[in-house]
């Protein structure tokens, strides 16, 4: 074999072998199951979410539904993927609700099969994005619709669920001075308990100690207490050291529906769910970004205002109340974090997020609805 012919078999057979390791590039490696003991419309709804790393997967139903009396059966098939064992010692996944969900690890596919009560329920397929850019899919367990109002009396019982994230093994973010992501929102997150506690707010924390607690259960515990308003506590990195401030995120309004894998009534209740979700998420969201901008200008003129951010989180998705997120810093940037550091900045921290949260039942009591 001459030496250009023995290059380009060379170069055929590392093609050949790209194109053969490209059905395992996508590791489907989490899975989290959002529960809600209600799941009662006119907004009830159940996830089950999957994260995949390496890209968004292909998704695409095996067959038609099959209908057996009032149980249906749907097939869906996730394409060129790997799949952790973790996330396949989670099946069968079971409800009380009406549904099983099973799963089968193929050669290079995941094969998962739901059975469902048409009577009460209805099923929808979606695919996202992440805050972090991190692809994802979910089966949304919607309620069958009756015929009710599509109003909704909002929730003006003055209960938080409030979220200190992380915890235990998963320390989030660590600056360069040593100091856990999950040391500095647990400590904001007592204080705001207590001043809160002070204001008359019933105060659930997901975690008062240093654990680990998955990120489904703590929307699970928010959807079974049915509280009012769901705050989840975090810090910020990034690769650019001078990135700082402080953001505030919301979900979004919409998500992409699969039609070829969803109900047709499905599709229009969750993006309708979605978007009602989203709304009311802002409201509370900007109270409380406000409040914590103006009282962290007054410790320093350095704050940075990232302002109001809407995407997905597992916490924002999963949660049936109105819920957002806030990024606290930047533990990445040195001066940020100095000041993360502070108890005096931490105390206008938690005061200014009371002040906010206190503004916005305010608010609700002046509804008339």
């Amino acid at each position: 074999m001459g030496i250009s012919a023995y290059i380009q078999f060379c170069i055929f057979m590392l093609c050949v072998h790209s194109m053969g390791a490209l059905p395992q590039s996508i590791v489907v490696h989490s899975l989290f199951h959002h529960k809600d003991p209600h799941l009662s419309p006119p907004y009830g709804m159940e996830l089950i979410v999957f994260y995949a790393s390496g890209g968004m997967p292909t998704i695409r139903a095996v067959n038609e539904p099959v209908l057996s009396g009032t149980m249906m059966r749907r097939m869906y098939r996730i394409e060129s993927v790997s799949v952790d064992s973790a996330v396949m010692k989670r099946f069968p996944l079971v409800c009380e609700h009406g549904y099983t969900v099973y799963a089968k690890q193929l050669d290079t596919s995941l094969e998962l099969i739901i059975t469902y009560n048409t009577v009460s329920l209805m099923v929808g397929l979606s695919t996202f994005n992440t805050i972090g850019n991190q692809a994802g899919f979910a089966l949304h367990l919607c309620p069958m619709p009756t015929i009710v109002s599509r109003s909704k009396t909002i929730n003006k019982k003055k209960m938080v669920i409030l979220d200190a994230g992380h915890g235990g093994k998963d320390t989030g973010a660590v600056s360069a001075f040593g100091m856990h992501e999950k040391e500095l929102v647990l400590a904001v997150g007592l204080r705001i308990q207590k001043l809160l506690q002070d204001c008359g707010v019933t105060v659930v924390m997901t975690r008062t100690t240093d654990r680990d607690i998955p990120l489904d259960e703590r929307t699970s515990l928010a959807n079974a207490y049915g509280a009012a308003l769901f705050v989840s506590l975090h810090a910020n990195y990034a690769p650019n050291k001078y990135a700082s401030g402080i953001e505030t995120w919301y979900i979004v309004p919409t998500i992409h529906l699969l039609s070829s894998c969803s109900d047709a009534k499905a599709i229009s209740y969750i993006q309708d769910t979605l978007q009602q979700r989203s709304n009311y998420s802002r409201v509370p969201a900007a109270y409380t970004h406000k409040e914590l901008m103006a009282g962290t200008r007054r410790y320093s003129l350095h704050v940075i205002d990232r302002h109001l951010k809407s995407a997905i989180s597992q916490v924002l998705l999963g949660c049936s109340m109105p819920a957002f997120l806030i990024e606290l810093g930047f533990l990445s940037n040195l001066a940020e974090s100095k000041r993360l550091m502070s108890d005096v900045y931490r105390d206008i921290q938690a005061r200014s997020i009371c002040t906010g949260i206190v503004d916005y039942f305010t608010y609700l009591d002046k509804l008339d609805t």
